[in-house]
C-alpha cells in the first residue's frame, strides 16, 4: 500500500485567484477579446493528437497505479498541456481509495522551493464546486508543458509563448466563419413591383416547382415597351465567397500553431502522400509524445513514490519499418556497429 506524507497546513486567505478571475471576466464584458484562440480547429487538431496518444500509453507500475491513471485521465492530461500549458490533479483517498481529481483552477503560494509550495485547489462537480486551501505539494500532481525562469511554477501552453500565431489563427477563422455565415441564395431580377400580385402570384409559382416544368411569360414582354433583358431567368448567386488571401492567411495561421505546438502541419494535410505522412508522425513521436512522457512520469513517480513508466511502444511499433532501414544501414557499411548495438541505437532492442 502507497503512503504519502499527508500534513494538514493552516488555510491560507489568497485572493490573487479572486482578482483574476475577476479581471478576465471584465475583460470579456468590454468586448477585448473578438476571437479565442482556444476555439480554432488548429489549436484542437494538435490537443486531440496529444490527447489520443496519451490515452494510448500503456502504464508500467502496480495495478492500483494503472487503475489511478486510467486512458482517459492521461487523455485529459495531454489535451491539456497542449491547450492550458499544465494539469492539476488533486491527491486524495476517500472512502479507502485513491484518486485524482482534476483541478478547474488552482492557485501556488510559497517560496522558490516547489517542495513548500502551498496549493489553493478548485474541483468542480455537475452540482457544486469544492475548494481546497493549504494543500501541501506532495499532495498535487502539478505537470507542466513549458516553464519560464521567471515563473517556474506556472506552465505556459503552446499559445500561451506564441500569442500573436493564435491570434492569428483565431482572427482568420472568425473571418472565414463570418464569411460563411452571410445571406446565402439565388437573386432573380424581375421587372414587376415587389409588392405586386403577380410577382406574389410567381413567387409561389417558383417555390411550387420542385423540379417540375413551369410556364411564365416571358420578361421581354413583361418590360415596358419590351426593352428588358435579352435573356430570360438569369439569376445571380450570392453567398460566401471569401478572398483567396484570406483562406491563404487562414492556412499560413492553422501551420503556425501546428508548428508552435511541436507538430508538422503534413500530419494534418488531406493533400500530403502517405511518406511525408509517416515521417511527420514519426517525428511527432519522437520529438512531442516522448518528451512530454518523460515529464509527465517524473511527476508521477515523485508524487505517488513509485517507479512509473508511460510505455508509447504501440505507437511506435508504426516507425518500426524506418528503423529496420536504420539498423541495416549501421551494420551493412564498412563501419559497421555491432547488430545488438544498433539494435539499441534504433530502438529495435527487446528484453
Amino acid at each position: 500500500m502507497i503512503r504519502w506524507p499527508w500534513q494538514k497546513r493552516e488555510t491560507r486567505a489568497d485572493s490573487s485567484y479572486t482578482d483574476a478571475l475577476v479581471a478576465a471576466i471584465t475583460a470579456n464584458a468590454g468586448g477585448q477579446s473578438t476571437a479565442f484562440p482556444t476555439a480554432t480547429a488548429a489549436l484542437e487538431a494538435c490537443s486531440g493528437f496529444v490527447g489520443r496518444a496519451f490515452t494510448s500509453a500503456e502504464v508500467r507500475g502496480s495495478d492500483a497505479i494503472r487503475d489511478l491513471l486510467s486512458p482517459g485521465c492521461l487523455g485529459m492530461v495531454g489535451r491539456a498541456l497542449i491547450r492550458r500549458g499544465e494539469v492539476v490533479l488533486l491527491i486524495r483517498v476517500e472512502g479507502g481509495e485513491l484518486r485524482l481529481l482534476p483541478c478547474e483552477s488552482h492557485d501556488i503560494d510559497g517560496g522558490p522551493d516547489p517542495a513548500g509550495w502551498s496549493y489553493r485547489c478548485t474541483v468542480g462537480g455537475p452540482e457544486r464546486t469544492l475548494t481546497y486551501n493549504g494543500v501541501p505539494a506532495e499532495s498535487v500532481i502539478h505537470v507542466r508543458y513549458a516553464v519560464d525562469v521567471e515563473r517556474p511554477w506556472r506552465g505556459y501552453g503552446p499559445l500561451g509563448v506564441a500569442q500573436l500565431a493564435g491570434r492569428l489563427s483565431a482572427e482568420t477563422s472568425a473571418a472565414l466563419a463570418d464569411e460563411a455565415g452571410m445571406p446565402r441564395g439565388a437573386l432573380l431580377p424581375t421587372p414587376l413591383p415587389g409588392d405586386s400580385e403577380q410577382l406574389a402570384l410567381a413567387k409561389a409559382d417558383v417555390r411550387g416547382l420542385k423540379g417540375q416544368i413551369g410556364f411564365v411569360e416571358s420578361m421581354n414582354r413583361l418590360a415596358a415597351g419590351g426593352a428588358g433583358p435579352s435573356r430570360d431567368w438569369v439569376p445571380n448567386r450570392i453567398g460566401a465567397e471569401p478572398p483567396a488571401s484570406l483562406v491563404a492567411l487562414h492556412q499560413q495561421a492553422f501551420n503556425e500553431v501546428v508548428s508552435a505546438c511541436g507538430l508538422s502541419p503534413t500530419l494534418f494535410s488531406m493533400q500530403g502522400d502517405g511518406t511525408a505522412q509517416r515521417e511527420s508522425f514519426r517525428r511527432a513521436l519522437h520529438a512531442t509524445i516522448a518528451p512530454l512522457g518523460r515529464i509527465v512520469q517524473s511527476e508521477l513517480s515523485r508524487k505517488m513514490e513509485v517507479p512509473v513508466e508511460l510505455d508509447f511502444s504501440g505507437l511506435f511499433a508504426a516507425d518500426v519499418q524506418g528503423r529496420a532501414r536504420a539498423w541495416r544501414s549501421l551494420v551493412g557499411n564498412e563501419a559497421a556497429l555491432d547488430p545488438m548495438v544498433a539494435a539499441r541505437l534504433v530502438g529495435l532492442e527487446t528484453d
